[in-house]
C-alpha cells in the first residue's frame, strides 16, 4: 500500500490536466459572471442624437464613465457627445444628475462612456453607487 504522502491530492471532477484547465475555465467565467451581477445597475435616460432622450441601463459605473446597454449601437460612433440623466436615491430623497460624456467604445451590446468633468454631487452619487455592490 502507498505511503499518504506519496499520493497525489485528488478532487472530485479533476482527473486529467485537461480536465483541470478546463474547470479553471469554468470557475473564472462564472466568477466573472458574479462580478456582472454584483455591479449597480441603474436605469438613465440618455441623449445622444437628435430624436431626443432614450431609456437605457448602465452598468459597471465608475467616476471615469459608465457602460451603457443598447440594442442598436449602430447610431452611435466613437467620440459622439452623450447626456445622462439619472436619479439617485439617497435617505429618502431623490437627486437628479445631468452628466456629460463621449463614447469611448462600441461593443456588440452598447458602449462604453467617458463621464466629462463630473461636478461634485454627481461624482459622490456615482461613489456612493460603487459603494452598493
Amino acid at each position: 500500500m502507498p505511503d499518504a504522502a506519496d499520493q497525489k491530492p485528488q478532487i472530485p471532477g479533476f482527473r486529467t490536466t485537461v480536465n483541470r484547465a478546463r474547470q479553471y475555465q469554468r470557475v473564472i467565467k462564472m466568477l466573472r459572471k458574479m462580478e456582472r451581477i454584483d455591479q449597480p445597475i441603474i436605469e438613465a435616460m440618455v441623449r445622444y442624437n437628435a430624436s431626443g432622450y432614450h431609456r437605457h441601463r448602465l452598468s459597471h459605473i465608475q467616476p471615469q464613465g459608465a457602460f451603457m446597454e443598447m440594442g442598436n449601437v449602430r447610431v452611435l460612433r466613437k467620440d459622439t457627445p452623450v447626456q445622462v440623466v439619472f436619479v439617485h436615491r439617497e435617505a429618502g430623497r431623490s437627486h437628479t444628475h445631468r452628466l456629460e460624456a463621449k463614447v469611448d467604445r462600441i461593443e456588440n451590446n452598447g458602449a462604453l462612456l467617458r463621464f466629462v468633468e463630473l461636478d461634485e454631487p454627481a461624482q459622490l452619487a456615482i461613489s456612493r453607487l460603487q459603494g452598493t455592490r
